[in-house]
C-alpha cells in the first residue's frame, strides 16, 4: 500500500535555505560597522556557537546523504530523478512501512533549519560585536558557497544532482566555520 506525501522538493528547499543562512555570513564583510556601537554579553561562548553550527552543516550534509540513497522514496513514474527541479513533478509515494522514515527525515529537516538558522545568526551577532574577527578572505568563500546555492536554484538541476551538490555545499560550510574556529576564538 502506498501512500501520498509531500512533495520532496519542499523538503531540499528546506535544506538548501538552511545552508544559506550559514552563507549569509559573507554579508558581513560588506556591511558591518568597524566598531560596534554596544557589546551584547548574554550570547553563547563564541567556541560552542562555532562548534554547533559545524555540526548542523555536517547535519545537514548527512540528511542530504539519507535523502540520496532512499531517492526511490522521492522518485516516481511521474517524476524521476533528473528532472529538473520544479513543484508537482517529483511524485512522492511512500511504502506505508516507510511512513515513519519519511517523517523522521522531514522532522530532522525542520529541527535543521531551526538550529541552524539561530546558531547562524548567533555567529553574525558575534562578529558584529567584535567577538570574531574573520578574514576577509573567510567572508568571499561564504559568498562563493551564496553564489553555488544560487545556481542551484536558477539552473534547477535535476533531484540527484541538487542533493549531490547541496551535500558538497554543506561540507564545503562546515570548513568555513572549522576556519572562524582556528581565527582564534575566546
Amino acid at each position: 500500500m502506498m501512500r501520498l506525501a509531500p512533495d520532496p522538493v519542499a523538503a531540499i528547499l528546506c535544506v538548501l535555505s538552511a545552508l544559506a543562512a550559514v552563507a549569509s555570513i559573507a554579508a558581513l564583510n560588506w556591511v558591518i560597522d568597524e566598531e560596534p556601537d554596544e557589546r551584547t554579553q548574554n550570547r553563547r561562548k563564541s567556541r560552542t556557537v562555532l562548534r554547533d553550527l559545524q555540526q548542523n552543516c555536517l547535519s545537514l550534509r548527512d540528511v542530504l546523504k539519507r535523502l540520496d540513497r532512499n531517492l526511490q522514496l522521492f522518485a516516481s513514474d511521474r517524476g524521476s530523478i533528473t528532472t529538473p527541479i520544479k513543484f508537482g513533478v517529483h511524485a512522492l509515494q511512500v511504502p506505508h512501512g516507510s511512513a515513519a522514515l519519511h517523517q523522521a527525515v522531514v522532522s530532522e529537516i525542520a529541527t535543521l533549519f531551526d538550529e541552524t538558522s539561530r546558531n547562524s545568526f548567533e555567529v553574525m551577532a558575534l562578529i558584529g560585536d567584535g567577538a570574531l574577527d574573520p578574514a576577509e578572505e573567510v567572508y568571499f568563500q561564504f559568498a562563493e558557497m551564496q553564489e553555488r546555492l544560487n545556481v542551484l536554484l536558477i539552473n534547477r538541476l535535476g533531484l540527484r544532482e541538487t542533493l549531490d551538490e547541496g551535500g558538497q555545499i554543506a561540507e564545503a560550510l562546515a570548513g568555513l566555520v572549522q576556519a572562524l574556529k582556528a581565527d582564534g576564538v575566546g
